[in-house]
């Protein structure tokens, strides 16, 4: 039997072989399983082979190779009389996409550098999938086409956001050239290409939109934080919050003048670019979407809530996208509970929790439901399940109704021993809020036998 060392394999089979690994680490994985490979991976690529590195870059990346390639490669060597021009043709056109298909073999730090970038595209991309395509799968369902369509616009905007990253004096005549600049490097894609641009910046903004108060949102911090680019937006989505965006000048925006730099980040230079086309200005509506320059169909976009049929499309809550919820767990507790200090500081120690476990702990209602009573095979709890879509108003109506009944239970099992007197009024005690004795000396985690309007 050969060794491994000397696999009975012609060099193109190798070649062949090497070149469907789906990653660069899955190459050096290989490189360690045979000499053979080892050394394939170090020769130059015979005849008009593509080499082994591009052709590995292309399985990560997809067919926007070019696109990202331009990103990683970017400041470009440039002869000295272009370098000291100053307009916008040379920053616009210098090393096209079109250059980066047959360029050289892809080095170490630039495989460092794509495998980087890959990663916040694809985290994007199932952040967009989520939230424009299928509310039911937090990975992307977005078909080739789709796909591809997303990931050049995103990496079209990462180096737009490379380019012009706001590291520059803001004078007059410094801003003016900019947005020239800006104009002339968008207005190298063809319109429908720029569209497709234009419904992921959209999307961009939807997601820091979120993070904002109205405050912010007039103040233009949202343009601001676009300069950031994907990697920034990658954090907000992870984070929900923009903390990690430190880096930003947000004191710019306490100026009493507007931030001339970027005010209309994007729009700015695409509302010149439509205008001189003489295209129609796009619009995001929601009849209208901007997403249908990306998505060719849209799962479920007609679906409505499976308890009150209430039209909710993509906004239907699911598990996919239970941890995007923000709420505060106590506000959950029945009737007047939440008011009661003593079960409220209980409750934070049985289940304290960060925005991202919000998903998990809602599925463990549900699972606490079905195996605990019967309501979900009869009464006005039967066909409320984890694998069904909800309106927010009947979801949470859901968690109201059973959080303290998980709670009390997870009580008892860490040892607690209620009151031996429940309080008539159970949940709805007004007195609990008020009178921490009260709250003490009697069982509030129960249903009232009496209402507030009869007298003990």
């Amino acid at each position: 039997m050969r060794a491994l060392s000397a696999l009975p394999f012609d060099d193109d089979l190798l070649h062949l072989i090497l070149s469907f690994c789906p990653t660069f680490a899955d190459m050096q994985d290989m490189a360690l399983v045979s000499k053979s490979f080892l050394s394939r991976i170090s020769d130059a690529p015979k005849g008009g082979n593509p080499s082994i590195n591009n052709a590995v870059a292309c399985n990560l990346v997809g067919p926007a190779l070019p696109q990202a390639l331009r990103v990683i490669r970017y400041p470009y060597p440039v002869d000295r009389s272009a370098r000291d021009e100053q307009g916008e043709e040379p920053l616009a056109t210098a090393c096209p996409e079109a250059d980066m298909a047959c360029a050289s073999i892809i080095t170490l730090e630039e495989e460092k550098q794509l495998c980087s970038n890959a990663e916040i595209v694809e985290t994007l991309e199932d952040a967009y999938s989520l939230t424009q395509k299928d509310r039911t799968s937090k990975r992307s369902v977005l078909t080739w086409e789709e796909s591809f369509r997303f990931r050049r616009a995103m990496y079209r905007i990462m180096f737009y956001c490379k380019l012009f990253n706001g590291d520059v004096d803001d004078r007059e005549e410094d801003v003016q050239l900019i947005r020239r600049q800006r104009i002339a490097v968008l207005s190298q894609y063809p319109t429908d290409q720029l569209l497709q641009l234009y419904a992921v910046v959209q999307f961009m903004r939807g997601i820091l939109q979120e993070v904002c108060n109205e405050a912010d949102i007039a103040n233009g911090m949202v343009d601001l934080m676009l300069s950031a680019g994907p990697e920034g937006l990658s954090w907000v989505w992870e984070d929900e919050a923009y903390e990690r965006l430190s880096e930003l000048d947000f004191e710019r925006l306490d100026e009493d003048e507007e931030d001339r730099l970027y005010d209309g980040y994007f729009s700015r230079a695409l509302d010149s670019i439509w205008a001189a086309r003489e295209v129609e200005a796009p619009k995001d509506v929601a009849d209208a979407p901007a997403s249908k320059w990306i998505l060719d169909t849209v799962v479920g976009a007609e679906d409505t809530c499976s308890q009150c049929t209430t039209l909710g499309g993509l906004k239907l809550l699911t598990q996919a996208n239970w941890h995007r919820i923000h709420f505060s767990p106590t506000r959950f507790l029945k009737g007047e509970l939440r008011h009661n200090t003593v079960l409220t500081e209980a409750f934070k120690d049985v289940e304290y929790m960060e925005q991202h476990e919000h998903g998990p702990w809602i599925s463990k209602m549900f699972d606490f439901t079905s195996t605990n009573t019967n309501e979900t095979k009869e009464g006005e709890w039967a066909g409320w399940t984890s694998d069904r879509s909800y309106c927010q108003p009947c979801l949470f109506k859901f968690m109201e109704e059973h959080v303290w009944q998980w709670f009390r239970e997870e009580r008892v099992k860490d040892g607690w021993v209620p009151p031996a007197e429940d309080c008539p009024y159970g949940y709805d005690c007004k007195t609990m809020g008020e009178d921490e004795a009260h709250a003490v000396e009697k069982n509030h985690l129960c249903a009232p036998t009496m209402s507030e309007t009869q007298v003990l």
